[in-house]
C-alpha cells in the first residue's frame, strides 16, 4: 500500500511562483505513481492583486478551512503533510492554526519555504518544533536558522515543464538570427520592487538598436503611473512595449523571439524565480540583481550576469557589450540538466521516503 501525502498551500490561480510549483508537485506523475495524494488549497486570494489585502471571502476561508482539514485528517489519513507555509506576517499566524490540527494528530509535517523574512519567536519555534524544513538553497538557510538544525533541512531548488523540443528550439534559433535589434524581455509582476522602472532607466541609457517588452500584471495603480510617466517623458514608447499579462502560448512566443532577460527584481521576499529558469529554457542569458538565491541560478558567465541590488547603470554597459547569443544552446542544456521539472519532483520523492 503506498503511503499518503498531504499537500497544503497555495494553488493557481493567482499565478505565482509559489502556486505554480504546489500545482506543478501536485500533478507529478513520478509523485503519484510513489504516493497517495490529496491537497488542501488554502488560497486566501482569487487575483495578484488582492494579495496582502482586506477581504471578506479571506475571513470566510480563514474559518472554513480547519474544518475541510479536518474532514481531510480523518478520512484521508496522510501519513505525511506537505507544507507550503507562509513565512510572515498575519499569514503565518494564519496558516499556523492549520499545522497545529496536523500535530494534534501527529501528523509528520514538511514545511517548503517559498519566500523569506521567517518569522523567528517562541511561537514560530513552537510551531516548527519536530518537524523538517524544505529550501530552494543553501543561500537561504539564514531564514531558517535557529529554528531547524541542518540535519532537518533539504535543499530543493525549483524546477519547471520543458515547454520546447530540440527541433523546436533550433528553429527558434535560426528565427532570432533574423533580429536587427537585441529583443530585451522584462516578466514578472509590474511593482516597484521588482525593477519594472529600473528597466525603462537602463533602456534610457542604451546606445544600441533594441526592442524591450514588458509582460506582467499590475497590482498598484500609482506605481503604474510612475512607470507610464517616465515612459512617457523620455519618450521610450517607440521602443518599449508593454504587453499586459503574459500567459501561455503568448509567453512562449515572446520568449522565442527574445535575445536577453533582465531582472532587476530588490523585492524582499525574492527567493528562486521561475521566470529565470524559463529565460534559460529557451536560451537566453538573464541579468539579475543578486538577490535571494539569484547568483545560486546564475553562476556561469555564460547564463548572464549578476549585479548588486540598484546597480542597472552597470547593466547598462554589460548590454552594450552583447554581440550575439552564441551560448544559446549551452544554457538550454545546463536547463535541461538543472532545472527541467523532473530534477526537482525526483528529489522531492526521494525526501519523501526519506520522511515516511
Amino acid at each position: 500500500m503506498k503511503s499518503k501525502v498531504l499537500f497544503i498551500g497555495r494553488f493557481v490561480p493567482p499565478v505565482h511562483g509559489a502556486a505554480m510549483m504546489n500545482e506543478s508537485y501536485f500533478n507529478s506523475k513520478i509523485i503519484k505513481k510513489n504516493f497517495d495524494i490529496d491537497r488542501l488549497k488554502i488560497n486566501y486570494s482569487k487575483k495578484v492583486e488582492e494579495i496582502g489585502k482586506f477581504s471578506m471571502r479571506k475571513i470566510f476561508m480563514t474559518v472554513l478551512l480547519p474544518f475541510i482539514l479536518l474532514y481531510k485528517l480523518i478520512l484521508f489519513r496522510p501519513n505525511l503533510v506537505y507544507f507550503e507555509i507562509a513565512p510572515n506576517g498575519l499569514a503565518f499566524y494564519r496558516d499556523s492554526f492549520l499545522v497545529l490540527l496536523c500535530k494534534i494528530f501527529r501528523r509528520k509535517i514538511v514545511f517548503q519555504l517559498h519566500a523569506r523574512n521567517v518569522i523567528k519567536n517562541l511561537y514560530s519555534k513552537f510551531v516548527f518544533n519536530n518537524t523538517k524544513m524544505i529550501i530552494l538553497s543553501n543561500l537561504l538557510y539564514s531564514e531558517v536558522e535557529g529554528l531547524f538544525d541542518k540535519k532537518d533541512v533539504f535543499v530543493l531548488p525549483n524546477g519547471i515543464n520543458d515547454l520546447i523540443g530540440e527541433r523546436e528550439f533550433r528553429e527558434i534559433l535560426e528565427k532570432r538570427k533574423e533580429n536587427n535589434k537585441l529583443n530585451i524581455v522584462y516578466l514578472s509582476n509590474m511593482i516597484e520592487s521588482k525593477g519594472a522602472l529600473d528597466v525603462l532607466k537602463i533602456c534610457k541609457s542604451l546606445k544600441i538598436k533594441y526592442n524591450c517588452y514588458f509582460g506582467g500584471q499590475w497590482s498598484d495603480l500609482k506605481f503604474k503611473a510612475k512607470w507610464e510617466n517616465y515612459l512617457k517623458e523620455n519618450n521610450l514608447q517607440d521602443n518599449c512595449r508593454y504587453l499586459g499579462g503574459i500567459y501561455g502560448a503568448k509567453k512562449k512566443e515572446l520568449l522565442a523571439k527574445s535575445d536577453l532577460m533582465i531582472f532587476p527584481t530588490s523585492y524582499e521576499n525574492e527567493s528562486f524565480p521561475l521566470v529565470i529558469l524559463e529565460a534559460f529554457m529557451f536560451g537566453i542569458p538573464v541579468f539579475a540583481y543578486d538577490n535571494g538565491a539569484i547568483k545560486e541560478i546564475i553562476t556561469k558567465n555564460y547564463l548572464g550576469k549578476v549585479f548588486k541590488i540598484g546597480d542597472w547603470s552597470n547593466m547598462v554597459n554589460e548590454i552594450e557589450e552583447i554581440k550575439d547569443n552564441s551560448n544559446a544552446l549551452k544554457i538550454r542544456r545546463y536547463f535541461k540538466a538543472n532545472f527541467e521539472i523532473s530534477v526537482a519532483e525526483k528529489k522531492l520523492t526521494g525526501i519523501f521516503r526519506r520522511l515516511l
